[in-house]
């Protein structure tokens, strides 16, 4: 079967609120990305991305919780 003929599934991206996508970033179907979470440039997102968390990399790692801590 043609590639123009096999159809197309797609599954949705979630984005949170206030969240930073670097240039050339790539989030991969069926991912969220949390609210105020930040992907670094040219990252290939494949696996959710928890609030307030910084990730970079291909495929894209969590490096930090950017969460206040208490003192």
């Amino acid at each position: 079967v043609p590639v123009s003929q096999q159809g197309r599934i797609g599954l949705p991206i979630h984005i949170g609120e206030g969240s930073w996508l670097g240039a050339h970033a790539v989030v991969a179907g069926g991912v969220s990305v949390g609210e105020q979470a930040i992907i670094g440039a040219g990252a290939v997102v494949l696996e959710n991305v928890p609030a307030y968390h910084t990730a970079a990399g291909v495929p894209a790692k969590t490096l930090r919780d950017r969460r206040k801590k208490d003192a």
